[in-house]
């Protein structure tokens, strides 16, 4: 049997000093925050600005509740002065009306002369109580407007 080689490579040591691992880089943090004078004044604008909204879609609209009444208190509603005419709305969520207490209010100082009573809502939605208190005006002497609302949108 012929003799095989047994040498074995042997891995030589390189003279060259061995390379250091590389350090991770470490990334400089930026500061984005933005100085405390910036931010008070859109703090300031945001606030002026949602208390303009609130007072504009919440407050604007229900000021009149709070205005002083500068003529009659009559009717649950001020009455202006200097007028002689007066008059009510009428329809169905006003429910049933005690025409007789009404007639009686004729004798104030602000007696009432008409009633606008609504008619229609739409194009197909008639006042459940139109008829009955259009007779039931009619026959306490008060003059009777109908009031017909209708929608172009709703039109055929």
């Amino acid at each position: 049997m012929p003799l095989r080689n047994t040498k074995t490579s042997v891995r030589k040591k390189s003279t060259a000093p061995q390379r250091k691992p590389a350090k991770r880089k470490t990334k400089k943090k930026v500061n984005h925050s933005m100085p405390a004078w910036i931010r008070n004044i859109l703090v300031f604008i945001l606030a002026v600005f949602f208390t303009g909204a609130f007072y504009y879609f919440f407050i604007r609209p229900y000021a009149y509740r709070w205005k002083p009444c500068a003529g009659q208190k009559e009717y649950g509603v001020c009455i202006p002065c200097g007028y002689e005419v007066h008059g009510i709305d009428i329809s169905h969520y006003q429910g049933d009306i005690d025409w007789n207490v009404l007639s009686m209010n004729r004798e104030t100082d602000s007696p009432l002369h008409f009633v606008f009573m609504k008619a229609t809502e739409g194009g197909d939605h008639g006042d459940d109580t139109f008829c009955n208190n259009f007779t039931e005006a009619l026959n306490h002497a008060l003059s009777v407007e109908p009031i017909i609302s209708l929608s172009l949108r709703q039109m055929p």
